[in-house]
């Protein structure tokens, strides 16, 4: 049976671009340009959502994109046929459960996925495993900040974000990872302290 969030993002994926346009173009499509500039190999997208990245992918790469939302999943479909991008394969799965062989990847990724998660500490162990050793995952993700404006936003849009997609834009994501003992070796604020990267190293 699908969850709240699955529905959620389902039944919102034809406008979930446009609600958030403003932000994408003012602040995150640099963000996900400056993390696409470091995938290589074979990579996995978990969360693909809409296809944000597909235009960010280098060309050289191979690319895995899975999200468990079957509406987001056949709109990055078609993205990446109208973009003309043929080095991406797009399959429905759940992050917490991912049908793949353990190291596969040489790059795995998400971006702003884990707000909307119910253990995305379960769902980044599911990345490391699927990771190669010596390979990377990078995570983009808001986390709760300290910043008073931001603070002020997220409280006005967190009650919706929560009762329609079952987001929370407050959550402690970075501190659970080090308590559960992954190995960060890379933590950073960007756009204030709303959003953070967070870079894992599998050896």
């Amino acid at each position: 049976m699908a969850s709240r969030t699955e529905k959620g993002y389902d039944f919102f994926a034809p406008v979930y671009e446009f609600a958030e346009g403003p932000f994408e173009y003012l602040y995150f499509r640099d963000l996900r340009r400056d993390l696409l500039d470091r995938v290589y190999g074979s990579v996995l997208e978990v969360g693909v959502g809409t296809g944000r990245n597909l235009p960010f992918y280098p060309s050289d790469v191979e690319v895995t994109a899975i999200d468990f939302s079957g509406n987001m999943i056949k709109r990055a479909r078609r993205k990446a046929v109208d973009m003309g991008i043929s080095n991406v394969s797009f399959v429905r799965m759940d992050a917490r459960d991912m049908g793949f062989e353990c190291n596969s990847f040489d790059i795995v990724f998400s971006t702003f996925v884990f707000c909307a998660c119910s253990d995305p500490v379960s769902a980044v162990e599911e990345m490391v495993r699927v990771c190669k050793p010596g390979g990377r995952v990078f995570l983009l993700e808001h986390v709760a900040s300290g910043g008073l404006l931001a603070n002020v936003f997220v409280s006005v849009i967190n009650p919706f974000m929560k009762t329609f997609l079952d987001e929370d834009l407050k959550k402690r994501f970075g501190e659970k990872l080090e308590e559960r003992g992954f190995n960060v070796v890379k933590k950073e604020d960007v756009l204030g302290s709303h959003i953070k990267f967070i870079e894992l190293r599998k050896f």
